[in-house]
């Protein structure tokens, strides 16, 4: 509220009162505090699903993906969770540098053991020898992607520090995680100053 109303104010434009900020903040609070969702989250976890959520939720991996609206969700008392189950071996990849390599390298291994790998990057989202899209995805987003394509039977996820400390983990489940390495390189960022905190995250 403070930045928006401080903008308004430079550019001689009305503004809402603290109060009337509040209430708007408080009713975004109780709409996205969603108990159906929670209790959802937290019967997957229980019972071994994925569950990952974007603009929209989904149950299970691969072929075995189900994808909602958040006004779709289904009520976690009449969800069948046994066909969602974790099935996909999955590796998460992280670190300063050669988290890119290591993915790739890991998921051509891999392929080569007979899987259809779905992995995601800096630069791409690729399942098998399908490139999905060229972009940034070493995000949620490209974990979502990779997790809920239908061809995908082990994932390979690269997970870059600045997706870690917005939006936290996507995969919940993962079978292998690996750390590259940690340097001194983004420090400054995003409340990190040290590399002993850069490691934590």
């Amino acid at each position: 509220w403070a930045w928006e109303a401080a903008l308004a104010h430079l550019h001689g434009e009305r503004y809402e009162s603290v109060t009337d900020a509040a209430e708007r903040y408080a009713r975004r609070a109780r709409r996205q505090a969603n108990l159906p969702l929670r209790r959802l989250y937290r019967q997957a976890w229980r019972r071994n699903v994925q569950l990952q959520m974007g603009d929209d939720l989904s149950l299970g991996e691969g072929a075995r993906s189900q994808v909602w609206s958040f006004d779709e969700a289904p009520d976690p008392t009449e969800v069948d969770f046994q066909p969602f189950r974790h099935w996909v071996p999955t590796a998460i990849v992280t670190g300063t540098n050669g988290k890119t390599t290591t993915t790739r390298m890991l998921a051509k291994i891999l392929n080569a053991a007979g899987h259809r790998t779905g992995f995601c990057s800096t630069d791409v989202v690729q399942i098998g020898d399908e490139v999905i899209d060229r972009d940034d995805y070493s995000g949620p987003g490209g974990a979502r992607a990779v997790l809920r394509h239908p061809a995908t039977t082990a994932a390979v996820l690269e997970t870059a520090r600045g997706g870690l400390l917005r939006r936290g983990l996507q995969a919940r489940l993962a079978d292998v995680g690996i750390v590259t390495n940690v340097g001194e390189d983004h420090l400054g960022d995003l409340g990190i100053h040290t590399v002993e905190q850069l490691a934590e995250v």
